[in-house]
């Protein structure tokens, strides 16, 4: 999971994985879960929350509110609890 921490990765997930990033994406954790589709992050300053995206493109741009650039997060493809998943650096 070392190669997202810059924010730009296409891997293949089985299962519930943590992905560290650096801090300039204002997030203490992040997650994501094959088996239902979700982000999960916490907040450096506490809080926390998730994400899904419920219709193709399964794709979106999202930031953490302390945030010094957003993420482009990406379900690329899903069958059963098996995910390939991409994210790149916002703009």
């Amino acid at each position: 999971m070392r190669a997202c921490r810059d924010g730009a990765c296409e891997i293949l997930v089985t299962k519930r994985v943590s992905i560290p990033l650096t801090s300039r994406f204002g997030l203490k954790t992040f997650s994501f879960d094959p088996a239902d589709s979700t982000w999960r992050y916490t907040y450096p300053g506490g809080g926390s929350g998730s994400l899904s995206f419920q219709a193709p493109p399964y794709s979106g741009s999202w930031a953490g509110p302390s945030a010094k650039q957003s993420l482009v997060l990406t379900v690329v493809a899903s069958q059963g609890s098996k995910a390939v998943i991409s994210l790149r650096p916002g703009k």
